[in-house]
Protein backbone atom coordinates (compact mmCIF):
# COMPACT_ATOMS: atom_id res chain seq x y z
CA UNK A 1 0.00 0.00 0.00
CA UNK A 2 1.44 3.45 -0.76
CA UNK A 3 2.13 5.74 1.45
CA UNK A 4 -0.74 8.11 0.01
CA UNK A 5 -3.27 5.62 0.38
CA UNK A 6 -2.20 4.49 4.17
CA UNK A 7 -2.94 8.44 4.86
CA UNK A 8 -6.20 8.11 3.31
CA UNK A 9 -7.45 4.59 4.35
CA UNK A 10 -8.19 5.46 8.68
CA UNK A 11 -8.37 1.77 9.12
CA UNK A 12 -4.39 1.65 7.86
CA UNK A 13 -2.78 2.25 11.41
CA UNK A 14 -5.82 -0.51 13.44
CA UNK A 15 -6.17 -3.11 10.76
CA UNK A 16 -2.62 -3.62 9.29
CA UNK A 17 0.33 -1.70 11.58
CA UNK A 18 -1.39 -2.56 15.00
CA UNK A 19 -1.49 -6.49 14.62
CA UNK A 20 2.31 -6.02 12.69
CA UNK A 21 3.70 -4.55 15.46
CA UNK A 22 1.35 -6.55 18.32
CA UNK A 23 1.97 -10.30 17.22
CA UNK A 24 2.35 -13.01 19.68
CA UNK A 25 2.30 -9.86 22.25
CA UNK A 26 6.04 -9.08 21.26
CA UNK A 27 7.63 -5.86 19.34
CA UNK A 28 8.74 -6.31 16.06
CA UNK A 29 11.81 -3.38 15.38
CA UNK A 30 12.35 -2.74 11.79
CA UNK A 31 15.49 -0.30 11.44
CA UNK A 32 14.88 2.79 9.37
CA UNK A 33 16.87 5.89 9.03
CA UNK A 34 15.96 9.32 8.44
CA UNK A 35 17.33 12.23 7.65
CA UNK A 36 16.11 15.77 7.87
CA UNK A 37 16.30 19.13 5.93
CA UNK A 38 18.57 21.89 7.24
CA UNK A 39 16.24 24.15 9.28
CA UNK A 40 13.16 22.34 9.50
CA UNK A 41 13.74 21.89 13.15
CA UNK A 42 14.81 25.56 14.08
CA UNK A 43 12.48 25.82 16.53
CA UNK A 44 13.80 22.83 18.51
CA UNK A 45 16.26 25.23 19.11
CA UNK A 46 14.35 27.69 21.45
CA UNK A 47 12.75 25.00 23.51
CA UNK A 48 12.98 23.66 26.93
CA UNK A 49 12.02 20.30 27.73
CA UNK A 50 10.42 19.56 30.81
CA UNK A 51 9.38 16.36 32.79
CA UNK A 52 7.00 17.20 35.57
CA UNK A 53 6.63 15.34 38.53
CA UNK A 54 2.87 14.12 38.75
CA UNK A 55 0.66 14.68 35.52
CA UNK A 56 -1.22 17.81 35.96
CA UNK A 57 -4.11 19.36 33.73
CA UNK A 58 -2.76 21.39 30.41
CA UNK A 59 -4.29 24.55 31.80
CA UNK A 60 -2.11 24.46 35.04
CA UNK A 61 1.02 23.83 32.89
CA UNK A 62 0.19 26.37 30.85
CA UNK A 63 -0.63 28.70 33.47
CA UNK A 64 3.38 28.53 34.59
CA UNK A 65 4.23 30.04 32.04
CA UNK A 66 1.25 32.20 31.46
CA UNK A 67 3.21 35.43 32.30
CA UNK A 68 3.76 37.31 28.96
CA UNK A 69 7.80 38.40 29.88
CA UNK A 70 8.67 34.82 29.73
CA UNK A 71 8.55 34.60 25.95
CA UNK A 72 6.70 31.20 25.95
CA UNK A 73 4.74 31.00 22.63
CA UNK A 74 3.29 27.37 22.71
CA UNK A 75 3.36 24.30 25.74
CA UNK A 76 3.35 21.13 23.53
CA UNK A 77 2.65 17.82 25.36
CA UNK A 78 4.89 15.00 24.34
CA UNK A 79 3.12 12.08 26.38
CA UNK A 80 3.07 10.89 29.89
CA UNK A 81 4.90 13.37 31.56
CA UNK A 82 6.89 15.56 29.24
CA UNK A 83 6.41 18.62 27.31
CA UNK A 84 8.62 20.62 25.29
CA UNK A 85 7.94 24.59 25.85
CA UNK A 86 8.58 26.68 23.02
CA UNK A 87 9.80 30.32 23.33
CA UNK A 88 9.99 32.97 20.78
CA UNK A 89 13.62 33.50 20.97
CA UNK A 90 16.93 31.63 22.52
CA UNK A 91 17.37 34.50 24.67
CA UNK A 92 13.90 34.06 26.43
CA UNK A 93 14.61 30.25 26.98
CA UNK A 94 18.52 31.24 28.59
CA UNK A 95 16.27 33.52 30.71
CA UNK A 96 14.33 31.15 31.90
CA UNK A 97 16.56 27.84 32.75
CA UNK A 98 18.88 30.12 34.47
CA UNK A 99 16.01 31.90 36.56
CA UNK A 100 13.52 29.44 36.59
CA UNK A 101 10.11 30.25 39.55
CA UNK A 102 9.76 28.52 42.37
CA UNK A 103 6.26 27.11 40.50
CA UNK A 104 8.02 25.57 37.95
CA UNK A 105 10.70 24.14 40.57
CA UNK A 106 8.12 22.20 42.55
CA UNK A 107 6.26 20.82 39.45
CA UNK A 108 9.27 19.73 37.74
CA UNK A 109 11.75 17.57 37.75
CA UNK A 110 13.54 17.82 34.92
CA UNK A 111 13.77 21.75 33.03
CA UNK A 112 16.69 22.16 30.39
CA UNK A 113 16.95 23.35 26.80
CA UNK A 114 15.95 20.41 24.49
CA UNK A 115 18.61 18.18 22.84
CA UNK A 116 18.72 14.91 20.32
CA UNK A 117 17.10 11.52 22.11
CA UNK A 118 14.74 13.92 24.03
CA UNK A 119 11.26 12.85 23.50
CA UNK A 120 8.25 11.06 24.86
CA UNK A 121 9.27 8.35 27.03
CA UNK A 122 6.05 7.45 28.69
CA UNK A 123 2.20 7.42 28.15
CA UNK A 124 -1.15 7.90 29.34
CA UNK A 125 -3.94 4.95 28.69
CA UNK A 126 -6.92 3.80 29.44
CA UNK A 127 -7.09 0.62 30.72
CA UNK A 128 -10.53 -1.69 31.10
CA UNK A 129 -9.86 -3.91 34.34
CA UNK A 130 -12.64 -7.35 33.84
CA UNK A 131 -13.04 -10.02 36.61
CA UNK A 132 -12.72 -8.09 40.04
CA UNK A 133 -15.01 -8.67 42.61
CA UNK A 134 -17.52 -6.34 44.42
CA UNK A 135 -15.88 -6.98 47.92
CA UNK A 136 -12.07 -5.65 46.42
CA UNK A 137 -13.57 -2.43 44.45
CA UNK A 138 -11.66 0.22 46.08
CA UNK A 139 -8.80 2.38 44.61
CA UNK A 140 -6.56 0.27 47.16
CA UNK A 141 -7.12 -2.62 44.74
CA UNK A 142 -6.65 -0.66 41.66
CA UNK A 143 -3.75 0.78 42.67
CA UNK A 144 -2.45 -2.36 43.53
CA UNK A 145 -3.32 -4.26 40.18
CA UNK A 146 -2.16 -1.13 38.09
CA UNK A 147 1.13 -1.76 39.36
CA UNK A 148 2.23 -4.64 37.48
CA UNK A 149 1.50 -2.50 34.48
CA UNK A 150 2.40 1.26 35.39
CA UNK A 151 1.14 4.11 37.73
CA UNK A 152 -2.59 4.12 38.35
CA UNK A 153 -3.55 8.22 37.95
CA UNK A 154 -6.94 8.30 38.00
CA UNK A 155 -10.41 6.34 37.48
CA UNK A 156 -13.33 7.33 35.57
CA UNK A 157 -16.14 8.84 37.36
CA UNK A 158 -18.36 5.61 36.42
CA UNK A 159 -15.93 3.01 38.05
CA UNK A 160 -15.65 5.61 41.04
CA UNK A 161 -19.72 5.49 41.83
CA UNK A 162 -19.65 1.69 41.24
CA UNK A 163 -22.05 2.28 38.98
CA UNK A 164 -21.18 -0.24 36.81
CA UNK A 165 -19.34 -3.49 37.69
CA UNK A 166 -18.85 -5.60 35.14
CA UNK A 167 -15.50 -3.72 33.67
CA UNK A 168 -13.82 -0.78 35.26
CA UNK A 169 -12.22 1.87 33.87
CA UNK A 170 -8.10 3.16 35.28
CA UNK A 171 -6.14 6.13 33.94
CA UNK A 172 -2.11 5.15 34.13
CA UNK A 173 0.82 6.18 33.08
CA UNK A 174 3.41 3.92 31.68
CA UNK A 175 7.22 4.07 30.14
CA UNK A 176 6.32 1.01 27.85
CA UNK A 177 5.03 1.57 24.57
CA UNK A 178 3.79 -2.37 24.29
CA UNK A 179 0.03 -2.91 24.17
CA UNK A 180 -1.44 -3.90 27.09
CA UNK A 181 -3.29 -7.71 27.51
CA UNK A 182 -2.75 -9.95 30.54
CA UNK A 183 -4.38 -11.83 32.51
CA UNK A 184 -3.68 -11.94 36.47
CA UNK A 185 -4.10 -14.14 39.03
CA UNK A 186 -5.14 -12.65 42.27
CA UNK A 187 -6.05 -14.14 45.69
CA UNK A 188 -8.33 -12.13 47.59
CA UNK A 189 -9.21 -13.43 51.17
CA UNK A 190 -9.95 -17.08 50.80
CA UNK A 191 -10.45 -17.46 47.02
CA UNK A 192 -8.62 -16.75 44.07
CA UNK A 193 -9.82 -14.49 40.99
CA UNK A 194 -8.40 -14.21 37.60
CA UNK A 195 -8.51 -10.15 36.53
CA UNK A 196 -7.96 -9.18 32.51
CA UNK A 197 -6.53 -5.98 32.01
CA UNK A 198 -6.74 -4.53 28.98
CA UNK A 199 -5.83 -1.48 27.15
CA UNK A 200 -8.49 0.47 25.49
CA UNK A 201 -8.30 0.56 21.63
CA UNK A 202 -10.11 4.16 21.68
CA UNK A 203 -9.25 7.30 19.90
CA UNK A 204 -6.05 9.01 21.91
CA UNK A 205 -7.41 11.87 22.25
CA UNK A 206 -11.17 10.55 23.10
CA UNK A 207 -10.19 10.58 26.64
CA UNK A 208 -9.22 14.07 26.66
CA UNK A 209 -12.78 14.87 25.34
CA UNK A 210 -15.01 12.93 26.97
CA UNK A 211 -13.78 10.65 29.33
CA UNK A 212 -11.69 12.14 31.65
CA UNK A 213 -12.32 12.95 35.27
CA UNK A 214 -9.58 15.45 35.84
CA UNK A 215 -10.68 17.78 32.52
CA UNK A 216 -8.18 16.48 30.27
CA UNK A 217 -4.36 15.34 31.46
CA UNK A 218 -1.84 17.74 30.10
CA UNK A 219 -0.05 15.77 28.15
CA UNK A 220 -2.27 15.08 25.10
CA UNK A 221 -2.21 18.96 24.25
CA UNK A 222 -5.64 20.05 24.05
CA UNK A 223 -6.27 23.43 25.37
CA UNK A 224 -9.74 24.65 27.19
CA UNK A 225 -11.13 27.77 25.20
CA UNK A 226 -10.91 30.75 26.30
CA UNK A 227 -12.91 31.66 29.35
CA UNK A 228 -14.15 28.41 30.17
CA UNK A 229 -13.62 27.20 33.67
CA UNK A 230 -11.31 24.05 34.18
CA UNK A 231 -13.39 23.31 37.52
CA UNK A 232 -17.10 24.35 36.12
CA UNK A 233 -18.79 23.29 32.41
CA UNK A 234 -20.16 26.12 30.87
CA UNK A 235 -22.04 23.94 28.93
CA UNK A 236 -23.98 22.65 31.57
CA UNK A 237 -24.84 25.85 32.67
CA UNK A 238 -25.41 28.22 29.57
CA UNK A 239 -26.45 26.19 26.41
CA UNK A 240 -27.91 28.89 24.35
CA UNK A 241 -24.75 30.50 24.35
CA UNK A 242 -22.59 27.86 23.22
CA UNK A 243 -22.11 28.32 18.83
CA UNK A 244 -23.14 24.82 17.00
CA UNK A 245 -20.07 23.13 15.98
CA UNK A 246 -20.20 20.23 13.40
CA UNK A 247 -16.72 18.93 13.62
CA UNK A 248 -16.64 15.73 15.65
CA UNK A 249 -13.33 16.17 16.41
CA UNK A 250 -13.70 19.31 18.34
CA UNK A 251 -13.34 19.15 21.79
CA UNK A 252 -16.61 21.24 21.87
CA UNK A 253 -18.87 19.29 20.14
CA UNK A 254 -21.95 19.17 21.99
CA UNK A 255 -22.95 16.18 19.98
CA UNK A 256 -20.33 14.33 21.26
CA UNK A 257 -20.36 12.49 24.53
CA UNK A 258 -19.83 13.86 27.09
CA UNK A 259 -18.56 12.67 30.81
CA UNK A 260 -19.37 15.88 33.69
CA UNK A 261 -16.02 15.05 36.30
CA UNK A 262 -17.32 13.62 39.34
CA UNK A 263 -15.87 15.16 42.18
CA UNK A 264 -15.28 11.51 43.82
CA UNK A 265 -12.63 10.68 41.36
CA UNK A 266 -10.75 13.04 42.85
CA UNK A 267 -11.09 12.09 46.45
CA UNK A 268 -9.12 8.92 47.80
CA UNK A 269 -11.00 5.66 48.96
CA UNK A 270 -11.53 4.91 52.42
CA UNK A 271 -10.75 1.62 53.16
CA UNK A 272 -10.91 -0.64 56.32
CA UNK A 273 -7.45 -0.75 57.76
CA UNK A 274 -6.67 -4.35 59.11
CA UNK A 275 -10.00 -6.81 58.26
CA UNK A 276 -8.80 -7.78 54.73
CA UNK A 277 -5.80 -9.84 53.73
CA UNK A 278 -3.40 -8.36 51.48
CA UNK A 279 -3.94 -9.02 47.88
CA UNK A 280 -1.39 -11.52 45.98
CA UNK A 281 -0.78 -11.29 42.17
CA UNK A 282 0.49 -13.91 40.08
CA UNK A 283 0.30 -13.14 35.94
CA UNK A 284 -0.81 -15.89 34.18
CA UNK A 285 -0.07 -15.05 30.54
Amino acid sequence: MSTRAQQQDPHFFADVVRPAITRNNNVMNESMTFVPKDGSFEWLQRSIYGVLKTPMPLGEVSDLFSNPESGVSNVIPLGGVAFLNVFESKVHRQNMINDPNEELLQAFETFRSWKEGDGAHNRLCWIVVIGVPPNAWTEEFFQVIMSSVGVMVEWSPLTCSRTRMDVAEILILIESISFINKVLQVKFRSHCYEVGILECQYDPFDWVRHRSPINGIAQVGINKPDGEDSDHDTRASTPQQQPQNDDPSSPNNDNQPHHTPDTCAHQPTQTSSGSEDPFELRPII
